[in-house]
């Protein structure tokens, strides 16, 4: 009876904390996407490259799709380097497409130089 009601209580604490999780990576995803913008803003700026608001809202956007599709794969999955890699490059096409040629090359070279050696 003990071992039945310890499973039990082990169940129902599972269930809770599974809830608080999936609770809170919605308001993660975006503080991060938040704070992935103002670090671009800040590196931009510091390299006298101007950036307009409507910019900077599709970075925001660009990232929050990102950061939750990479959230999914995560919890779905541990390592799917294939489905990164198509992330990766839906960000990058996404912001190729926002951004002028110049501020393109700038991002590509200070966030994602990683990514392309």
């Amino acid at each position: 009876m003990k071992k039945l009601i310890t499973l039990c209580f082990f169940a129902i604490t599972m269930l809770i904390n599974v809830q608080e999780v999936n609770a809170q990576s919605p308001s993660q995803i975006n503080q991060t996407a938040i704070e992935k913008t103002k670090t671009i803003k800040s590196a931009f700026k510091a390299q006298n490259i101007g950036l307009e608001k409507s910019k900077l809202d599709g970075i925001y956007e660009a990232y929050r799709v990102y950061l939750k599709a990479t959230y999914n794969i995560n919890r779905e999955t541990q390592t799917n380097a294939e489905a990164m890699q198509k992330l990766d490059s839906d960000l990058d096409n996404t912001l190729k497409e926002l951004l002028s040629k110049e501020q393109f090359s700038f991002y590509l070279k200070a966030f994602r130089a990683e990514a392309y050696k």
